[in-house]
């Protein structure tokens, strides 16, 4: 199967799972993410297969926001076993090809390792992948400071 029919059939199985029908005129319409009640009911194992894949992408695009939609999914269900996508997220941050790729996927990974320092941007709506990334590096940074502060 060529690489780009196994993404596009990830795709298809994983926006069922997380997308409903929201009227136009909601926050929710405008945002990148569906609300994270979504993720309460969604097939978890067949989300972590498709998200993995997703991650193998060769489209930079595909990797970053698929890093964010298992960010999201992390925050809304912090208990669900996802150890194929914290596995997959370790090697991104590691050896993906970009820099960006590489950074998204160690917040990533502290979002998956202290979900509680995330809980702030959990039920946020975000206009762009870019403003969430944003929200989580300035998490991290206002967690990191704090911490220096008292020592």
């Amino acid at each position: 199967m060529r690489p780009h029919t196994i993404l596009a059939t990830a795709l298809i199985l994983a926006a069922p799972a997380l997308h409903a029908q929201v009227p136009a005129d909601t926050p929710q319409a405008r945002g990148v993410f569906p609300r994270a009640a979504r993720f309460q009911n969604a097939d978890m194992h067949m989300l972590q297969k498709g998200y993995v894949r997703c991650f193998a992408a060769e489209n930079d695009g595909v990797v970053e926001s698929a890093i964010a939609q298992v960010v999201r999914m992390r925050l809304a269900r912090p208990d669900a076993p996802m150890k194929d996508i914290r596995a997959a997220l370790a090697q991104l941050s590691q050896a993906a090809r970009t820099p960006a790729i590489r950074y998204k996927a160690y917040l990533a990974e502290l979002a998956f390792d202290c979900p509680a320092m995330f809980v702030e941007v959990r039920d946020e709506n975000f206009a762009s992948y870019e403003q969430f990334y944003a929200s989580l590096t300035s998490r991290v940074q206002s967690e990191l400071i704090g911490q220096a502060g008292t020592e």
